[in-house]
C-alpha cells in the first residue's frame, strides 16, 4: 500500500506494559505486541500522520524496559517519516508535571513527538484539534478553546451521552464530555479511556468513535481488538478499523459438576490447538498461549482449585 492523501491513524489506550494483568504473570508481551503492529502498518502503508490517543504507557513512572519497547518502535516509525502526535491520558501523567510529558522534544535529531493537546493540527490534510484528559472542573472551558476550523476532535475522555451514568441535571454525577459543547464544525470525535462497549454511534450530526484499548484490559471489554485509519472519501469522513492479532482467548460458563468435568477433560487440546493456530498466523511465542476466562457456579466443590491448577 502506497501513501494516500486524506488520511491519518489512531491508536488509543495501549497501556504498555509487561503484563496483561497483573495478577497473570505469565501473559508477558501483549502491549509490545500491539504496538509493533501498529508500526509495521505505518511503515508499510506509508502512513504520514499518526496520533496517540492517551494512556499509551500503563504507568506514571514506566520502567526502563517498557520505555525502550516505546521508542524503539516510536523510533521505526518516526524514521520511516511518520509524524507522531501524542495525547497522554492519565496512567502515565505526572501530576505535577505539564501534560507534555512525553512530547515535544523528547527525541534526539529532527524528528521528535509532538504534543496534540489543545492544538489544531493538520493530519493528513484533515483539520484535527486535539485535548488531553482534562479535570471535569476545568473541561467545559477547555472546550470553549476548540479550534472552529477543526474537523476532528480527538480526545481522551468520557462522554456522558455514551455512558449514561448519573442524572444529566446534575452536574455532579454525570460524566465528564457533554458532545453538545463541540463546535458544529467537528464531524468526528476520535476519543479514547472508555475500553467497553458501545463504541461508536452518532450525537446528531456527530459521529462519535472510541478506539477501544489496543491490550485487553479486562474480560468484560470486546476481545476484539483495533486501531482506526480515518481518511477522507468523497465530501465526508470516514474510519476503518484495522483489527490487531491478539492473544488466543477462551470463554466458558461452568455451571455444574457435569460441566467442571467435561471442561477440565477438554481444556488442554483446546489449549493445544490455540496456541498452534497463533503461531501458524503470526502471533509471537511470548503471546501464543491461551488466555481462559471462567465463569463458574462457586456451589460446585472444589471448583477454583480444579479450574486454577488445569489452567
Amino acid at each position: 500500500m502506497t501513501a494516500e492523501a486524506g488520511q491519518f491513524v489512531a491508536l488509543g489506550d495501549l497501556h504498555l506494559s509487561r503484563l496483561i494483568y497483573s495478577g497473570l504473570p505469565n501473559m508477558v508481551g501483549d502491549g509490545e505486541f500491539a504496538l509493533k503492529q501498529f508500526a509495521d502498518y505505518c511503515i508499510a502503508s506509508e502512513i504520514r500522520d499518526a496520533i496517540f490517543l492517551g494512556d499509551n504507557l500503563d504507568a506514571r513512572f514506566s520502567p526502563p524496559d517498557v520505555l525502550h519497547v516505546f521508542f524503539e518502535h516510536v523510533g521505526r516509525m518516526l524514521s520511516a517519516g511518520t509524524s507522531i502526535h501524542v495525547l497522554q491520558g492519565q496512567h502515565c501523567r505526572h501530576m505535577t508535571i505539564p501534560i507534555p510529558l512525553i512530547a515535544d522534544g523528547l527525541w534526539t535529531g529532527d524528528a521528535k513527538l509532538n504534543s496534540a493537546h489543545e492544538r489544531c493540527m493538520s493530519l493528513g490534510g484533515i483539520s484535527v484539534y486535539g485535548l488531553d484528559w482534562t479535570p471535569k472542573t476545568n473541561l467545559r472551558e477547555a472546550i470553549e478553546r476548540v479550534s472552529p476550523e477543526a474537523e476532528v476532535f480527538c480526545g481522551h475522555q468520557l462522554i456522558r451521552q455514551v455512558l449514561n451514568i448519573g442524572k444529566e441535571e446534575d452536574e455532579d454525577s454525570c460524566w465528564d464530555l457533554d458532545l453538545g459543547w463541540l463546535p458544529d464544525s467537528i464531524k468526528l470525535a476520535l476519543m479514547a479511556d472508555w475500553h467497553g462497549r458501545p463504541q461508536e454511534g452518532e450525537f446528531g450530526e456527530l459521529r462519535w468513535v472510541y478506539t477501544g484499548s489496543a491490550t485487553l484490559r479486562s474480560i468484560s471489554e470486546p476481545v476484539k481488538k483495533s486501531f482506526v485509519r480515518v481518511f477522507r472519501e468523497e465530501d465526508s469522513l470516514a474510519i476503518e478499523r484495522i483489527p490487531l492479532k491478539t492473544r488466543p482467548y477462551y470463554y466458558s460458563d461452568i455451571m455444574c459438576a457435569d460441566e467442571l468435568e467435561r471442561w477440565l477433560d477438554g481444556v488442554v487440546d483446546i489449549a493445544t490447538q490455540g496456541r498452534e493456530e497463533a503461531l501458524q498466523n503470526g502471533i509471537p511465542e511470548v503471546v501464543a498461549s491461551p488466555l481462559f476466562a471462567v465463569r463458574y457456579n462457586v456451589t460446585i466443590p472444589g471448583g477454583y482449585d480444579k479450574i486454577n491448577t488445569r489452567v
